[in-house]
Protein backbone atom coordinates (compact mmCIF):
# COMPACT_ATOMS: atom_id res chain seq x y z
CA UNK A 1 0.00 0.00 0.00
CA UNK A 2 1.33 3.42 -0.92
CA UNK A 3 1.79 5.97 1.83
CA UNK A 4 -0.12 9.19 1.51
CA UNK A 5 1.85 12.21 0.39
CA UNK A 6 1.11 15.76 1.29
CA UNK A 7 -0.12 18.16 -1.40
CA UNK A 8 2.47 20.91 -1.26
CA UNK A 9 0.60 23.85 -2.66
CA UNK A 10 -1.88 25.32 -5.05
CA UNK A 11 -0.46 26.60 -8.32
CA UNK A 12 -1.76 29.72 -10.01
CA UNK A 13 -2.12 29.51 -13.79
CA UNK A 14 -1.15 32.61 -15.74
CA UNK A 15 -2.41 32.14 -19.31
CA UNK A 16 -4.93 34.97 -18.89
CA UNK A 17 -2.19 37.30 -17.65
CA UNK A 18 -1.11 37.68 -21.26
CA UNK A 19 -4.17 37.09 -23.42
CA UNK A 20 -7.84 36.17 -23.64
CA UNK A 21 -8.09 32.75 -22.00
CA UNK A 22 -10.45 30.75 -19.84
CA UNK A 23 -14.11 29.90 -19.42
CA UNK A 24 -15.30 33.50 -19.19
CA UNK A 25 -13.35 34.43 -22.37
CA UNK A 26 -12.64 37.93 -21.11
CA UNK A 27 -9.63 39.96 -22.15
CA UNK A 28 -6.30 39.54 -20.39
CA UNK A 29 -6.33 40.60 -16.75
CA UNK A 30 -5.30 44.23 -16.28
CA UNK A 31 -2.30 45.23 -14.17
CA UNK A 32 -4.38 46.58 -11.29
CA UNK A 33 -6.31 43.33 -10.88
CA UNK A 34 -3.19 41.25 -11.46
CA UNK A 35 -1.40 43.01 -8.63
CA UNK A 36 -4.35 42.31 -6.32
CA UNK A 37 -4.46 38.68 -7.43
CA UNK A 38 -0.75 38.05 -6.81
CA UNK A 39 -0.89 39.83 -3.46
CA UNK A 40 -3.83 37.63 -2.45
CA UNK A 41 -2.03 34.50 -3.63
CA UNK A 42 1.15 35.43 -1.78
CA UNK A 43 -0.70 36.09 1.46
CA UNK A 44 -2.64 32.82 1.25
CA UNK A 45 0.15 30.31 0.79
CA UNK A 46 -0.17 29.87 -2.97
CA UNK A 47 3.51 29.47 -3.71
CA UNK A 48 3.61 28.35 -7.38
CA UNK A 49 2.86 30.13 -10.63
CA UNK A 50 2.57 28.21 -13.89
CA UNK A 51 3.40 30.22 -16.99
CA UNK A 52 4.85 29.78 -20.47
CA UNK A 53 7.04 31.64 -22.89
CA UNK A 54 4.12 31.54 -25.33
CA UNK A 55 1.75 33.33 -22.93
CA UNK A 56 2.61 36.64 -24.58
CA UNK A 57 3.77 39.12 -21.87
CA UNK A 58 2.67 37.06 -18.86
CA UNK A 59 6.28 36.43 -17.75
CA UNK A 60 7.02 40.16 -17.82
CA UNK A 61 3.90 40.95 -15.79
CA UNK A 62 4.76 38.30 -13.21
CA UNK A 63 8.23 39.81 -12.89
CA UNK A 64 6.80 43.28 -12.24
CA UNK A 65 4.37 42.22 -9.50
CA UNK A 66 6.11 39.24 -7.93
CA UNK A 67 7.10 40.49 -4.49
CA UNK A 68 6.40 37.14 -2.83
CA UNK A 69 9.10 35.19 -4.66
CA UNK A 70 6.72 32.63 -6.13
CA UNK A 71 8.18 29.38 -7.41
CA UNK A 72 7.91 29.76 -11.17
CA UNK A 73 7.32 26.93 -13.62
CA UNK A 74 7.48 27.94 -17.28
CA UNK A 75 7.10 26.04 -20.53
CA UNK A 76 9.30 25.90 -23.60
CA UNK A 77 7.65 26.83 -26.92
CA UNK A 78 8.02 24.87 -30.13
CA UNK A 79 11.50 25.34 -31.50
CA UNK A 80 11.46 26.81 -35.02
CA UNK A 81 12.60 24.26 -37.61
CA UNK A 82 15.16 26.71 -38.99
CA UNK A 83 17.06 26.70 -35.68
CA UNK A 84 20.31 24.75 -36.08
CA UNK A 85 21.87 25.25 -32.65
CA UNK A 86 18.94 23.97 -30.60
CA UNK A 87 20.90 23.85 -27.34
CA UNK A 88 21.90 27.53 -27.45
CA UNK A 89 18.40 28.56 -28.53
CA UNK A 90 16.85 26.91 -25.47
CA UNK A 91 19.43 28.30 -23.05
CA UNK A 92 18.96 31.82 -24.43
CA UNK A 93 15.17 31.54 -24.20
CA UNK A 94 15.31 30.49 -20.56
CA UNK A 95 17.77 33.23 -19.69
CA UNK A 96 15.38 35.71 -21.32
CA UNK A 97 12.54 34.27 -19.23
CA UNK A 98 14.54 34.69 -16.03
CA UNK A 99 15.25 38.30 -17.01
CA UNK A 100 11.55 39.00 -17.61
CA UNK A 101 10.54 37.22 -14.42
CA UNK A 102 13.26 39.06 -12.48
CA UNK A 103 14.61 35.87 -11.01
CA UNK A 104 17.96 34.11 -11.10
CA UNK A 105 16.42 30.66 -11.42
CA UNK A 106 13.21 28.79 -12.20
CA UNK A 107 11.62 26.06 -10.12
CA UNK A 108 10.64 24.14 -13.23
CA UNK A 109 10.92 24.05 -17.01
CA UNK A 110 8.44 21.95 -18.97
CA UNK A 111 8.30 20.85 -22.58
CA UNK A 112 5.04 22.42 -23.77
CA UNK A 113 4.53 20.06 -26.70
CA UNK A 114 5.97 16.54 -26.85
CA UNK A 115 6.09 16.73 -30.66
CA UNK A 116 9.51 18.27 -30.01
CA UNK A 117 10.77 14.88 -28.85
CA UNK A 118 9.83 12.78 -31.87
CA UNK A 119 13.05 13.61 -33.68
CA UNK A 120 15.77 11.70 -31.83
CA UNK A 121 18.62 13.87 -33.05
CA UNK A 122 16.81 17.07 -32.07
CA UNK A 123 15.62 15.69 -28.73
CA UNK A 124 19.23 14.83 -27.83
CA UNK A 125 20.12 18.53 -28.20
CA UNK A 126 17.12 19.47 -26.05
CA UNK A 127 18.29 17.14 -23.29
CA UNK A 128 21.79 18.60 -23.48
CA UNK A 129 20.32 22.06 -22.94
CA UNK A 130 18.39 20.75 -19.95
CA UNK A 131 21.56 19.22 -18.49
CA UNK A 132 23.29 22.59 -18.78
CA UNK A 133 20.42 24.51 -17.16
CA UNK A 134 20.30 22.03 -14.26
CA UNK A 135 24.08 22.04 -13.81
CA UNK A 136 24.19 25.85 -13.71
CA UNK A 137 21.17 25.85 -11.35
CA UNK A 138 19.22 28.09 -13.71
CA UNK A 139 16.43 25.51 -13.50
CA UNK A 140 15.74 23.25 -10.54
CA UNK A 141 13.51 20.64 -12.19
CA UNK A 142 12.67 19.50 -15.73
CA UNK A 143 9.27 18.22 -16.74
CA UNK A 144 6.69 17.38 -19.38
CA UNK A 145 3.35 19.05 -19.99
CA UNK A 146 1.08 16.43 -21.56
CA UNK A 147 -2.55 16.04 -22.57
CA UNK A 148 -2.69 12.25 -22.56
CA UNK A 149 -0.87 9.52 -20.57
CA UNK A 150 0.08 7.96 -23.93
CA UNK A 151 2.66 10.74 -24.20
CA UNK A 152 4.23 9.41 -21.00
CA UNK A 153 4.43 5.94 -22.54
CA UNK A 154 6.36 7.44 -25.43
CA UNK A 155 8.69 9.92 -23.79
CA UNK A 156 8.94 9.60 -20.00
CA UNK A 157 11.86 7.16 -20.04
CA UNK A 158 13.90 9.39 -22.34
CA UNK A 159 14.96 11.77 -19.57
CA UNK A 160 15.00 12.09 -15.79
CA UNK A 161 11.79 14.12 -15.56
CA UNK A 162 10.83 15.39 -12.12
CA UNK A 163 7.56 17.16 -12.95
CA UNK A 164 4.55 16.07 -14.96
CA UNK A 165 1.72 18.47 -15.78
CA UNK A 166 -1.45 16.71 -16.92
CA UNK A 167 -5.24 17.22 -16.94
CA UNK A 168 -6.97 15.74 -13.88
CA UNK A 169 -10.59 16.40 -13.02
CA UNK A 170 -13.89 14.72 -12.21
CA UNK A 171 -14.32 13.60 -15.83
CA UNK A 172 -10.73 13.07 -16.89
CA UNK A 173 -9.25 10.25 -14.80
CA UNK A 174 -6.85 8.88 -17.41
CA UNK A 175 -3.78 9.47 -15.24
CA UNK A 176 -5.25 7.12 -12.65
CA UNK A 177 -6.85 4.54 -14.97
CA UNK A 178 -3.67 4.26 -17.06
CA UNK A 179 -1.59 3.34 -14.01
CA UNK A 180 0.67 6.33 -14.50
CA UNK A 181 -0.51 7.97 -11.28
CA UNK A 182 0.99 5.14 -9.22
CA UNK A 183 4.14 5.00 -11.35
CA UNK A 184 4.84 8.71 -10.88
CA UNK A 185 3.99 8.46 -7.19
CA UNK A 186 6.54 5.68 -6.68
CA UNK A 187 9.21 7.61 -8.60
CA UNK A 188 8.52 10.71 -6.48
CA UNK A 189 7.71 12.78 -9.57
CA UNK A 190 5.73 15.93 -8.86
CA UNK A 191 2.30 16.02 -10.51
CA UNK A 192 0.82 19.38 -11.43
CA UNK A 193 -2.89 18.84 -12.05
CA UNK A 194 -4.14 20.94 -14.95
CA UNK A 195 -7.71 21.70 -16.02
CA UNK A 196 -9.13 20.73 -12.64
CA UNK A 197 -12.17 22.89 -13.43
CA UNK A 198 -12.34 21.41 -16.97
CA UNK A 199 -10.55 24.35 -18.64
CA UNK A 200 -7.64 26.57 -17.77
Amino acid sequence: MLKKKKINSLCLGSANFGFNYGINKKEAINNKDLKKLLNYAGKNNISFIDTAINYKNSEKKIGIFNKYNFKIVTKLPLIPKKIVNVENWIINKIQESCYKLKTKSLYGLLIHDTKELRNKKRSKKIYQAFDYLLKKKIVKKIGLSVYDPIELDLFFKEYNYQIIQIPINIFDRRLISSGWGKKLFKKDVEIFARSIFLKG
